[in-house]
């Protein structure tokens, strides 16, 4: 029985709380978590719906928005004219 117990408490100490678990989950996102904190993580994820829920969200926000970043191939540059330029660096100078 203590055995049990004492995986439990150990399971306790190394999974975080839902503000903490949303944190590491952003986190992780950005740059690789240690070991323990994956862990953490995994077991808090394990157990909570919540969690898992927002983790979901938050791999498919990026990936939106990593898709929207890229132009499309057939799109033109990104670039002005030279009568743009002119025209900005004109107003420009006139507000000065």
């Amino acid at each position: 029985m203590s055995y049990w117990k004492n995986i439990k408490t150990v399971c306790a100490d190394l999974s975080p709380n839902c503000r903490s678990a949303a944190r590491t989950q952003s986190e992780m996102l950005d740059h690789p978590l240690t070991w323990s904190r994956r862990l953490g993580l995994w077991l808090h994820v394990l157990i909570c719906r919540w969690c898992r829920r927002y983790g979901r969200q938050l791999r498919y926000l990026r990936s939106v928005a990593q898709t929207q970043g890229e132009a499309p191939a057939s799109a033109p540059p990104p670039k002005l004219s030279a009568a743009a330029r002119e025209r900005i660096r004109q107003r420009l100078q006139k507000e000065q």
